[in-house]
């Protein structure tokens, strides 16, 4: 009520500029709260399929005849279909003396 009756008094070029103001903090909060909860579906939606592909049968996928991962170089579509929560194991253990740390950049005799 207090609010209103001040907002008449003031001149009409400070009254647009009010206006604009909550028009503009509307929008940005509006579109704020939809993103926020654009993510909270996709998690929901994303937890609700993980819990549910993590009931399934284990699968071993250990390298027994050489044919090491068959996820390895995938497409992106194919991996989130098939294999994206999908319980796995493997046997045996990892040889760290054989890991090779592969640079992001490449460069031949000091150049990028």
């Amino acid at each position: 009520m207090l609010a209103r009756s001040l907002i008449k008094r003031l001149p009409a070029e400070e009254r647009n500029l009010v206006r604009d103001g909550a028009l503009a903090t509307a929008l940005v909060s509006g579109t704020i709260g939809y993103f926020s909860y654009r993510t909270w579906v996709q998690k929901n939606f994303l937890r609700g399929e993980g819990s549910y592909r993590f009931e399934q049968r284990i699968h071993n996928c250990t390298p027994w005849k050489q044919l090491y991962f068959t996820w390895w170089r995938m497409p992106e579509e194919e991996w989130t279909v098939y294999h994206r929560f999908k319980p796995y194991f493997l046997l045996g253990q990892l040889d760290y003396s054989k890991e090779v740390l592969i640079p992001r950049e490449k460069s031949v005799n000091g150049v990028k």
